[in-house]
C-alpha cells in the first residue's frame, strides 16, 4: 500500500507541473509509434487487463517507418523530413499490485535519414538530407485497472503516462520538455473475438513547429484481437493523435496507422511479434508503410501439477458424537476396507469418483452413505451409527370385521409415566427398551383392551390388538358403595344406552361388568356380576327384549390401567356394551 501512495504522489507530481515545463521548450514528437510495455494482446496501445502482482515484463522491437514526416513549404511543396527512421524500442514493466502496473519506454533512433531545422519556426531553416542516430522521449506509464473482466462482461483500465525530454526536436523527434497525459480502454470479449477501444488526453502545451502552433493531442486507438490456436495471436490496431493545429494544410495534426500483429509464443512467456501496415492519413508521423518485429517475454507461472487422485476421510461415532471403532469398507472407483482408529478411517491416493461407504459394528445398525472424491482434495464424511434397534410393531383390528382401526396407544396407562401415541392407519411401529411393556389400545367405538407384550432386545416384536364393538356411553354409571343399585345420575345414560341398541338392533349386547382390584377376587367378580345384572334389568325395563341382552362379570381380570393409583383404578370401574353380531 505504501508502494502505491508513492507512485502516485510522483504522477502527481510530475502532472502538476506539466503547465510550467512546457513553457520551457518548443519541438514536437512526430515517433507516435509507442508500444506497450505490459506484453498485452496489443502492441500500439494499452488493453484493459494487468500482470499479476509482483510479476514482470520485458520487450524489445525493432521498427521501420518510410517517410513518416512530410509538411509543405511555402512554395506549397510538400518536403520529406523524414524520409525514413528504424527504431529500437526497450520497455520494461513491473506489477506492484494486480490492479497497478509500472512500465516503461525506452526509444532508440539508429537511423534517421532526412533534415533537420535550425530554426524550427521557420522553413527555410531546412538542410540537406542526412544520417543520425539519437534518442527518443522516455515514456514513463502507470497502468491501473478499474473494472476486472470476468467480473463483468468487459475490463476497463486507465493509463496514465509521462514523457522526458531525451529526444532530438530537431528532426521532429522530441518534445523537448516534460509531457505527460492518460488514456482509457474499454475492452470486451466476444467470445470468438476480442474488442478494444482507446481514447485520452496529452497535454504539451503549444509550439510553434515550421510556422505553425501545436498544442494538445487526443490519442485514440481501436483493436481486434483473436488466438488462432494456443500459440498464434493476431490483431488488427488503427491508432494515432489528434493535435490541435492551427494550420493543418502545411502541418497536419491527424495522423493515422493501421497496423497487422501477429504474437507466437515460444514457451516459457516468450512471445515472437511482428508485423506492419500503411498509413492511413497524411498527419504528421503517419508513414506510408511500417515493418516492425521484436520479442516480448512475461515470465509465466511455474505450473503446480495436476493432482490425479484424492484423499478420503471417514468418521464414526455414535449419535451422541462419541467416536466409535468400526469396521470401514469403500466401494467405487476402488475398492477399501479397514479399521478407524480414533473414530477416524482415512484413505489417500484415491481415484476420483463417487464411493459407498459402509460402516458396521457388532450391536448397531450398519451405516451407508455416498460420498464423492475430488482431485488434490480431501472429502470428510460423518457416519452416525445406532445401537441395533429393539422394535414393536402393533396393529390394531376390529375383531370381526379385520380392517385396521384409527386408534390410539396409552403406554403405562393410569400412571405418571403415562404417553399416548395416536395413528390413523391403526399400525404402530415403535423404538423401546427390551423387555415387557403395557399398553392399552383405543378406538373410537370399540372397547378398550390392555395388553403386556414383550419386547425381544435388537429384534422386531409385532402384536395384534383385536377390539369388539361397543355402545359409546353418553357418560359414567355409577352405583351405590358395595351395592348394584344403580344412582339417578346413571339412569339418562341408560336410557341413551337403550335408544342407541334400538336404533342399531344388533344380534346381542353383551354388558360386562369391570372392578378394580379393591377387595377380594371372589367379591369383585360377584360385585360385578349383581351390578351388570342391575343394567340389564333397567334396560328391560326401557322396551328391550331380554334376549338380545346377557350380563356377563368380569371382576379385576380385564383392567384397562394400573390399580397402583386412584386415578387408574376409577378408569376400570367401569360397564361396558358389546355388540355381539351373529
Amino acid at each position: 500500500m505504501m508502494r502505491l501512495r508513492r507512485l502516485a504522489g510522483i504522477l502527481t507530481a510530475l502532472l502538476l507541473v506539466f503547465p510550467w515545463v512546457a513553457r520551457a521548450a518548443e519541438g514536437f514528437n512526430a515517433h507516435f509509434f509507442d508500444p506497450t510495455p505490459f506484453a498485452g494482446r496489443y502492441l500500439t496501445f494499452e488493453d484493459a487487463q494487468t500482470l499479476p502482482q509482483f510479476r514482470w515484463a520485458l520487450g524489445a522491437l525493432i521498427d521501420y517507418a518510410n517517410a513518416p514526416v512530410e509538411v509543405r513549404t511555402d512554395n506549397d511543396r510538400t518536403t520529406g523530413v523524414l524520409d525514413s527512421l528504424l527504431t529500437t524500442d526497450v520497455t520494461g514493466a513491473f506489477s506492484f499490485h494486480e490492479m497497478v502496473n509500472a512500465g516503461v519506454q525506452v526509444p532508440l533512433h539508429w537511423f534517421n535519414r532526412g533534415r533537420s531545422f535550425n530554426d524550427l519556426g521557420d522553413a527555410d531553416g531546412v538542410s540537406s538530407r542526412q544520417n543520425r542516430t539519437s534518442m527518443g522521449d522516455i515514456r514513463v506509464l502507470a497502468k491501473v485497472r478499474i473494472i476486472e473482466e470476468g467480473n463483468w462482461p468487459f475490463g476497463v483500465a486507465v493509463t496514465p503516462f509521462v514523457t522526458f525530454p531525451t529526444g532530438d526536436a530537431s528532426r521532429l523527434l522530441g518534445e523537448g520538455r516534460i509531457t505527460g497525459g492518460f488514456t482509457a480502454t474499454y475492452e470486451i470479449n466476444l467470445a470468438w473475438l476480442r474488442m478494444a477501444l482507446n481514447g485520452g488526453w496529452h497535454y504539451r502545451g503549444g509550439s510553434g513547429v515550421l510556422g505553425t502552433t501545436v498544442r494538445n493531442a487526443y490519442p485514440l486507438a481501436a483493436g481486434l484481437s483473436r488466438d488462432i490456436d494456443p500459440r498464434l495471436n493476431l490483431s488488427l490496431e488503427m491508432h494515432g493523435e489528434m493535435y490541435e493545429s492551427t494550420n493543418n494544410r502545411d502541418f497536419a495534426g491527424n495522423p493515422l496507422e493501421l497496423d497487422l500483429v501477429g504474437r507466437y509464443k515460444l514457451g516459457q512467456g516468450l512471445r515472437v511479434v511482428a508485423g506492419g501496415g500503411p498509413g492511413l492519413t497524411s498527419g504528421v508521423g503517419s508513414p506510408d508503410f511500417r515493418l516492425f518485429g521484436g520479442v516480448d517475454y512475461a515470465p509465466e507461472p511455474q505450473a503446480i501439477p495436476t493432482p490425479s487422485t484424492g484423499n478420503l476421510r471417514v468418521v464414526v461415532q455414535d449419535r451422541f458424537g462419541k467416536p466409535l471403532e468400526a469396521e470401514v469398507g469403500i466401494e467405487g472407483a476402488e475398492l477399501r476396507l479397514g479399521n478407524t482408529v480414533n473414530g477416524t478411517f482415512a484413505l489417500s491416493s484415491l481415484m476420483p469418483g463417487n464411493y459407498q461407504v459402509r460402516v458396521s459394528r457388532p450391536d448397531f445398525d450398519s451405516g451407508l452413505t455416498e460420498v464423492t472424491v475430488y482431485a488434490g482434495q480431501t472429502s470428510t464424511v460423518t457416519v452416525v451409527l445406532y445401537p441395533v434397534a429393539t422394535r414393536l410393531n402393533i396393529i390394531v383390528l376390529d375383531r370381526d370385521q379385520g380392517h385396521r382401526l384409527p386408534g390410539r396407544l396409552i403406554f403405562r396407562p393410569g400412571t405418571k409415566d403415562e404417553n399416548v401415541a395416536d395413528n390413523p392407519s391403526g399400525e404402530f411401529s415403535l423404538e423401546v427398551e427390551a423387555g415387557p411393556l403395557t399398553f392399552t389400545a383405543e378406538s373410537q367405538g370399540y372397547e378398550s383392551v390392555m395388553t403386556t407384550a414383550e419386547a425381544e432386545k435388537g429384534t422386531t416384536t409385532t402384536v395384534t390388538v383385536h377390539l369388539r364393538r361397543k355402545i359409546e356411553k353418553s357418560g359414567k354409571i355409577f352405583f351405590d358403595l358395595d351395592s348394584a343399585d344403580l344412582r339417578p345420575e346413571s339412569l339418562p345414560v341408560l336410557r341413551d344406552v337403550a335408544r342407541q341398541i334400538k336404533e342399531l338392533h344388533p344380534h346381542l349386547v353383551v354388558i360386562e361388568g369391570h372392578c378394580s382390584d379393591e377387595g377380594s377376587d371372589e367379591y369383585n367378580l360377584k360385585l360385578s356380576e349383581r351390578r351388570s345384572e342391575s343394567v340389564r334389568a333397567y334396560l328391560i325395563k326401557q322396551g328391550l327384549a331380554p334376549s338380545m341382552l346377557k350380563a356377563m362379570a368380569f371382576g379385576e381380570s380385564r383392567p384397562i390401567a394400573s390399580n397402583e393409583t386412584e386415578e387408574g383404578r376409577e378408569r376400570n370401574r367401569r360397564v361396558e356394551f358389546i355388540i355381539e353380531e351373529e
